[in-house]
């Protein structure tokens, strides 16, 4: 990107140069009203005007984004308030449906458990989750 901005800088700065150096010849600038009259070489009136031109045009540009600037700012935080709440629930509904590590994990052996009145009993299996 920087090269390619350098093959269109060179070129157009070689050009300017050139029309410096080919309008040397002096122009009287007057503005009616005022009593004032100025001499400038035109290559310079021409080039303060060009810079004039765009320097207002990037300022009235910028004003004219300014709502579209606000909106978007406006859009990001409404976005990381939601993400920020999507986190809080997510964790919030992991900590609520998660099942007790005791409860979740079976006899380490296959052997049948003892229940409190001495008789044996198969091991249960874990409660299944539904699919997400």
């Amino acid at each position: 990107m920087k090269f390619l901005s350098w093959l269109i800088a060179i070129p157009i700065g070689f050009v300017v140069v050139l029309f410096a150096a080919s309008n040397t010849n002096f122009v009287t600038l007057e503005i009616w009203p005022l009593p004032f009259a100025v001499d400038a070489p035109l290559y310079l009136v021409i080039l303060v005007a060009l810079i004039l031109g765009v320097v207002l045009g990037g300022l009235a540009s910028w004003f004219a984004g300014g709502r579209t600037r606000s909106r978007m700012r406006t859009a990001e935080m409404k976005a990381e308030q939601t993400q920020r709440e999507n986190r809080r629930l997510s964790q919030a509904l992991e900590t609520k449906s998660a099942p007790s590590v005791a409860a979740a994990t079976p006899p380490a052996s296959g052997k049948a458990l003892m229940t409190s009145s001495g008789s044996s009993a198969a091991p249960s299996a874990a409660p299944s989750r539904p699919a997400a």
